[in-house]
């Protein structure tokens, strides 16, 4: 079943190569009542411009939720060509203060708190402010990177394309947790 869904974009992953669909980039965000969503999949640099949508923006969507492999309750499948672009992102200005109104609205007490909720109902996205931040470390990308290159086989010195559907699973798993750490970084601010 397809839902009109209208949801404040607060994470964009760094695309991936997909042998299905070119290219993907899994999308998160909040409604506006502070319920987390999952955008999964979209081909982001296919989209024409007008749909192009910035962090901390509002679109409106057509959806439906995802089945089998992805039952995760955050999780839906966006309607090609359906994006409609809300006004500009939303400002930081005021110490966050609009943009935490949505982000912050449903905040866990703990990341313990996340993970006691995704052992009682699939939970799968949150933001907590945690209690100590002992390091951050950046490090740079890796520069051998093509957006054009299919997947290859991750065997030494294979140069095969990967086909396997668990290599897409497992590199699809690897986007996804990269947006659950990267809803965390919001709550590090002075909130």
């Amino acid at each position: 079943m397809t839902e009109h869904l209208k949801v404040l974009i607060t994470v964009k992953t760094y695309p991936i190569p997909s042998s299905k669909y070119d290219e993907l980039v899994c999308t998160a965000g909040v409604t506006e009542t502070g319920d987390f969503i999952r955008l999964y999949p979209i081909n982001f640099r296919d989209l024409p411009f007008s749909q192009q949508y910035r962090k901390y923006q509002w679109m409106e969507v057509e959806a439906t939720k995802h089945t089998g492999r992805d039952s995760r309750k955050e999780s839906y499948r966006p309607k090609f060509g359906t994006i409609r672009l809300l006004g500009e992102p939303i400002s930081a200005k005021n110490n966050w203060a609009e943009r935490a109104r949505y982000v912050l609205a449903k905040k866990s007490q703990s990341m313990e708190h996340l993970r006691d909720q995704q052992e009682q109902d699939r939970t799968s996205l949150g933001i907590f402010k945690p209690k100590h931040v002992g390091d951050l470390i950046v490090s740079s990308d890796d520069d051998k990177w093509n957006p054009h290159s299919k997947p290859r086989c991750a065997s030494s010195g294979c140069g095969k394309p990967a086909r396997s559907a668990k290599s897409r699973r497992e590199r699809c798993r690897s986007s996804f947790n990269t947006v659950s750490s990267a809803m965390i970084h919001v709550a590090m601010g002075t909130r």
